[in-house]
């Protein structure tokens, strides 16, 4: 029997996205078949809602005329429902444009019923101009500065997004008309922290990543693209930014741009947005470039990973080729691009993917003291590497065998091992992180490995470790948070070598005893951030000057900290300051830019200034 109230809760109960549309679909035929006038609207408007935010934006595009039409055919419900209405209107509005079956004069025609609504239901026009700015941007930039300026005019209204959407939407435009002073004062709040969303400052970081890219400016576009990926990797809707994200790591760092790329195949293949698809796929297309291109030899590149099978790129003996894969998101970008520009009547997007990087270009603009501000406190990742000691040799193959026999609750773990059973690769997921690990044995240039003990390991345990007879290199970087990172990472080599005699990690220089690995491998919040670095003190023979650099911020993204100006006497003081100051650094997952001063250390500074004697003159620089 037809019972809306209970359909509603089952719907209410349901996962958000595919379920719940599912669910809102067969709700609205059985509204329909009942001919129950309010409830076809109510779930029409859910529905909507739904494919916007947790689904295919299309659907609710499509849906949207007919929920209109019931609207418009049932007055009786116009004072109840006419706000829900208009906030479905605006969502399907904003999602029209970026989708290039829909021809523009559709979508004008769209803005001025939304224009002639808001005037009857008394909302400020501030929402209606800024989403016609919004849809006028690639389209005509003068016509987008007009609405921009009538946004400005409009005071917010119940129709209004909110203030961190609005200020980001500022930025944006005062970017795209060349004001970017104006634009990053703009964005200042967002950029400090001081307003949020669920979508920013995700896309605010995106889009100054993809503005300084664009503007030869290397240092910002990393800058924001460093912050912009912590935020949205493992998110579909946030395809557009990956994106860019690509974009930037063809130039940077192309081998890092390949994870983010081989994890988001699926996303990519699911997604049915227009902007988003041409975005990710000139992404990919420029980042598959770069790696086609490596090569001094001229030989073809081969790429191995499972998502590319979801792909229709042939695959050869020895993988996909690199320039095969790359000649698909290329085919893909002209072809979305030129069906955007002709609904737009401009080449607006076919400009975009024809812009060439120059890495002249980026230098000369460096060379040209341009750049806002020359360092800031992240820079490229370096690869983690740990050293593993076992008494026994082991074969490759039974510890693939071994991983996939492991029943672990909350991990989800693919073997990528070759058939020479040379080493193995491993991808892990975690709490929707993917972590890609690859073990080797050690190679024979790895000469002179230096380590300092810790959590109480022996000297003796210690010379086990440095002397096995059998040792293997773990390479892999560390994506998201970095003490979940090395939980997942211990938790691995538990599992692989249950008879450890201890881990090395290379950049922080401690050495870990067996216990520890395994304590740190059951408890996901055993990790400290004084576990991802070490600290390196030396200095003169008669001891007037110490010298001390952090070890291991670099596998993080950030540059290593350095303290000048210790001396014998006070070394310790200051090397406990260093410590603690980065541990801060790793909790926060950034650093200072150059000449910023942490709180902390005014703090201490202040401790020192009220006790002259014991005043020393430092220096704390970034190192480069």
């Amino acid at each position: 029997m037809y019972n809306p109230q209970q359909l509603r809760t089952e719907i209410y109960n349901a996962e958000h996205g595919a379920e719940r549309l599912q669910l809102l679909s067969s709700a609205i035929q059985e509204a329909d078949q009942n001919q129950d006038h309010y409830w076809r609207l109510a779930f029409r408007r859910e529905y909507i809602n739904e494919s916007i935010f947790y689904g295919d934006s299309f659907k609710a595009v499509i849906q949207f005329p007919e929920y209109l039409k019931i609207f418009d055919e049932h007055p009786e419900f116009e004072e109840e429902m006419s706000f829900n209405m208009m906030w479905a209107f605006k969502n399907v509005l904003e999602n029209m444009s970026d989708y290039h079956q829909i021809s523009r004069a559709e979508i004008e025609n769209y803005f001025e019923e939304f224009e002639k609504r808001g005037k009857k239901y008394g909302e400020s026009l501030r929402t209606y101009y800024m989403k016609k700015c919004k849809f006028y941007l690639p389209v005509d930039l003068e016509l987008a500065k007009e609405n921009y300026e009538k946004f400005r005019k409009y005071p917010r209204s119940s129709n209004s997004d909110c203030e961190a959407c609005e200020l980001s939407f500022s930025m944006r435009c005062e970017l795209a008309f060349g004001n970017e002073e104006r634009a990053l004062q703009i964005a200042k709040p967002i950029l400090d922290g001081e307003m949020t969303c669920a979508e920013i400052p995700h896309s605010t970081y995106g889009k100054l990543a993809r503005y300084y890219l664009y503007h030869h400016n290397l240092t910002e576009a990393f800058y924001y693209g460093t912050l912009c990926e912590k935020l949205i990797l493992g998110e579909p809707e946030f395809l557009e930014e990956t994106g860019t994200l690509l974009e930037l790591y063809s130039i940077v760092n192309p081998g890092h741009g390949w994870n983010i790329l081989k994890h988001a195949i699926p996303d990519f293949v699911d997604c049915k947005n227009t902007l988003m698809e041409v975005s990710f796929a000139r992404g990919a297309y420029r980042l598959m470039k770069s790696i086609a291109e490596s090569t001094e030899d001229g030989k073809p590149v081969f790429m191995s990973n499972a998502n590319l099978h979801l792909l229709p790129i042939a695959k050869t003996q020895d993988g996909w080729l690199a320039s095969d894969v790359m000649a698909y998101f290329c085919q893909i970008a002209e072809d979305l691009s030129q069906k955007l520009d002709v609904r737009n009547q401009n080449t607006h997007f076919q400009d975009i993917l024809h812009t060439e990087f120059s890495m002249e270009k980026f230098q000369a603009f460096s060379e040209s003291g341009e750049s806002r501000k020359p360092a800031h406190g992240i820079t490229r990742k370096e690869e983690l590497l740990l050293l593993i000691s076992v008494p026994e040799a082991h074969d490759f193959k039974t510890l693939a065998e071994k991983i996939r026999n492991d029943t672990r609750k909350d991990f989800a773990i693919q073997v990528c091992d070759g058939d020479d059973a040379d080493d193995l690769y491993l991808s892990v997921r975690y709490e929707n992180q993917i972590y890609d690990l690859h073990i080797i044995p050690k190679p024979d240039t790895l000469t002179n490995v230096y380590a300092k003990s810790v959590y109480q390991m022996t000297e003796e345990q210690l010379q086990d470790v440095m002397e096995a007879p059998v040792q293997y290199l773990l390479i892999t970087e560390i994506p998201g948070d970095a003490m979940t990172a090395y939980h997942v990472y211990m938790e691995i080599i538990n599992i692989l070598f249950p008879e450890l005699l201890g881990v090395v990690n290379l950049h922080a220089r401690k050495a870990y005893p067996p216990e520890w690995v395994r304590f740190a491998g059951m408890f996901a919040h055993a990790v400290s951030p004084y576990d991802v670095f070490g600290i390196y003190i030396t200095g003169t023979e008669d001891g007037s000057d110490a010298f001390m650099t952090t070890c291991g911020l670099c596998t993080l993204g950030m540059r290593e900290l350095e303290l000048i100006g210790a001396n014998a006497e006070n070394f310790g003081y200051f090397a406990t300051m260093l410590d603690y100051t980065a541990a801060r650094c790793v909790e926060r997952d950034l650093l200072p830019d150059a000449g910023e001063i942490l709180s902390d250390f005014a703090e201490i500074l202040t401790e020192s200034e009220s006790n002259p004697e014991n005043t020393i003159v430092y220096e704390m620089t970034w190192d480069m």
